[in-house]
């Protein structure tokens, strides 16, 4: 029996019109669903599903994903503040997290840092930072008008891509609490949570891990 691929079916399924393609980031998303429901447990169905590309951008989306400059901090700083602002925070808690949206040069030169870029405009980013054998999602954010057009999913995918070439096996994540559903369906799965007060509120801010199967043949770090 000849099997087809999870490339194949998202090149090849067309919309009932047979012009629209489906959003291709969309299938990945549910064939992992489907097996891990089926084969709840299984490594292989593990092993399987991370071989599964996670996404893909909208076919009628032109999205080059390119390692940002340090020149492009200050971009990549409007786009964290703008993301953030998307969940309508209180202005005095956005400045108090200053710091933590703030990308700075020295910082893009020395981690892995990615800009999503359509029509010669970039539109989200992620960063990637290395402490001793751990590997965290530093970075993910998207502008407000670029959501929910694969975009997020796509620079995730690139980030799980740049994590396995550099031979880690976990990526650690510390989530927007509105952000945590986007992490999971795209398989990461909470293992703990930090807590911070601000303005007298107690904060909680999911911590997730994504696990990455090594390539055949490739040594990973733990």
């Amino acid at each position: 029996m000849k099997l087809i691929s999870p490339d194949f079916l998202a090149a090849h399924i067309v919309a009932p019109d047979g012009v629209a393609p489906i959003p291709a980031y969309t299938l990945p998303s549910l064939l992992r669903q489907f097996a891990t429901a089926c084969f709840p447990g299984s490594r292989s169905c593990s092993a399987l599903c991370q071989e599964l590309p996670l996404a893909q951008p909208y076919a009628w989306r032109n999205v080059k994903i390119v390692r940002a400059r340090a020149e492009d901090a200050a971009a990549l700083t409007a786009i964290a503040f703008s993301a953030k602002r998307y969940w309508r925070y209180p202005e005095r808690w956005i400045e108090a997290w200053r710091d933590t949206l703030t990308v700075r040069a020295d910082f893009v030169k020395g981690n892995e840092t990615y800009a999503a870029v359509v029509d010669d405009r970039e539109v989200g980013f992620y960063a990637l930072s290395v402490a001793g054998d751990k590997l965290r999602l530093e970075h993910l954010w998207v502008l407000p008008d670029s959501i929910n057009q694969g975009i997020g999913s796509s620079l995730f995918a690139h980030a799980v891509e740049r994590a396995r070439a550099l031979g880690f096996r976990v990526m650690e994540i510390e989530s927007d609490p509105n952000a945590e559903g986007f992490y999971r369906k795209l398989g990461a799965r909470r293992v703990g949570v930090n807590v911070s007060e601000l303005d007298g509120q107690r904060r909680e801010f999911p911590v997730l891990v994504y696990e990455i199967f090594a390539d055949v043949g490739r040594p990973a770090v733990a």
